[in-house]
């Protein structure tokens, strides 16, 4: 419980400084996180110092970027996140325009896109990601973990999940979530399955 009431007030204060008033419906999701609390303080005290020092108009907001797939910035970042094949590229591009299940979601700061996440909702309100990507020169900020508290926020999964490789595995591992070997499905690649409980919303607001 006095965690719970840290957590709330820390991220009260967030609030305030992003809008001037607490904001009931963000204060309360961060109760989801109480048993998974390290990177969680730690993105939210760094996101109320970066606040204290960036203009109201350059606080990142995660915007749907789906009608805007023809940017070459969104091809450049969509890049960082998969092998660097322009076929690939190409066709992943072309699987966002064609797949009405398939959402793009960036995150964007002061009309500059910085970062951006996909992903799909399945049965049961499983999250899939994706594509989960920020610019180079942005990274080591949280802005990849703050784009998933924010889609946290806006979909509420029952749990998010993920396939990714050995230079990706401990950001997810790094946030909370529980990893899972897969062994190596292509040869000298050892692949991972990342999972995240999202605690149910009646527990939430219970």
């Amino acid at each position: 419980m006095a965690l719970e009431k840290l957590f709330k007030s820390l991220y009260t204060e967030v609030i305030r400084k992003l809008s001037g008033k607490p904001n009931r419906r963000l204060t309360g999701f961060i109760i989801m996180i109480i048993n998974k609390p390290l990177p969680f303080i730690f993105y939210t005290l760094n996101l109320s110092h970066r606040l204290d020092h960036t203009p109201k108009g350059a606080i990142p907001l995660l915007i749907d970027i789906k009608s805007r797939l023809d940017e070459p910035e969104i091809a450049e970042l969509l890049e960082y996140s998969i092998f660097p094949d322009p076929v690939r590229l190409e066709q992943t591009l072309n699987d966002y325009k064609r797949s009405e299940e398939l959402e793009l979601y960036g995150y964007e700061t002061d009309g500059k896109l910085i970062g951006l996440v996909g992903f799909r909702i399945g049965p049961g309100c499983v999250m899939e990601l994706r594509h989960i990507a920020v610019q180079p020169d942005y990274r080591g900020q949280g802005y990849g973990r703050g784009q998933i508290l924010e889609l946290i926020h806006l979909k509420n999964p029952a749990e998010i999940v993920a396939e990714t490789d050995e230079d990706a595995v401990d950001f997810y591992r790094n946030i909370g979530f529980e990893i899972v070997s897969l062994g190596e499905k292509y040869p000298g690649a050892e692949r991972f399955r990342c999972t995240y409980e999202v605690e149910p919303e009646e527990e939430r607001e219970g």
